[in-house]
């Protein structure tokens, strides 16, 4: 199957703007190199694990996107889990509008039985006991406390291998398909 009508797997991200993507993005690669885990775009994942044909996510994405403002976000506290993926991550304040546009691309993709939805922003990736987490997150501290307004919706193709990620589309929060 060709990439052009098939993904294996993929998710939907709320961006952060360049400036506060390019410090979250700083500290990412930080932890990265000093812990020889894999360096990533900072990104909230709004919906992952979406399968099924580019063409179609890219579509609903772009209507996902249309339907939703953007979004005013605020990240907490640092956290950890004993998954890979959410090794060591920063919350994201819940707000109403944020629920909104995860319920939305819930029903979009049919997704509405889905686990609750924890917004979070991951910092690294990987397998660390939990003390060790814990001595990460007491040297970087245990809160970010950063706000912005994330106005872009990307859709990446997210595979077993990091290496494989990529981008499909991005989308302009609030905006319809072809306005300036």
């Amino acid at each position: 199957m060709s990439s052009e009508t098939s993904a294996a797997r993929s998710s939907l991200w709320l961006m952060p703007p360049p400036a506060i993507g390019a410090r979250l993005a700083a500290l990412i690669q930080d932890l990265s190199a000093r812990y020889g885990t894999p360096a990533f775009e900072p990104h909230i994942t709004l919906l992952g694990g979406i399968g099924g044909g580019e063409k179609d996510i890219a579509a609903r994405s772009a209507q996902l996107a249309a339907a939703t403002p953007p979004l005013p976000l605020r990240l907490t506290t640092v956290d950890q889990r004993a998954e890979y993926f959410q090794c060591l991550f920063v919350h994201v304040a819940g707000t109403d509008a944020l629920a909104r546009a995860s319920a939305l691309a819930r029903t979009l993709f049919d997704r509405t039985r889905d686990p609750e939805y924890m917004p979070h922003l991951s910092l690294m990736y990987g397998e660390f006991d939990p003390a060790a987490k814990a001595a990460i997150v007491a040297e970087i501290g245990a809160r970010l406390d950063v706000e912005f307004v994330a106005d872009r919706l990307a859709l990446y193709a997210t595979g077993d291998r990091l290496q494989d990620w990529r981008a499909i589309g991005n989308f302009t929060l609030g905006r319809r398909a072809g306005e300036g």
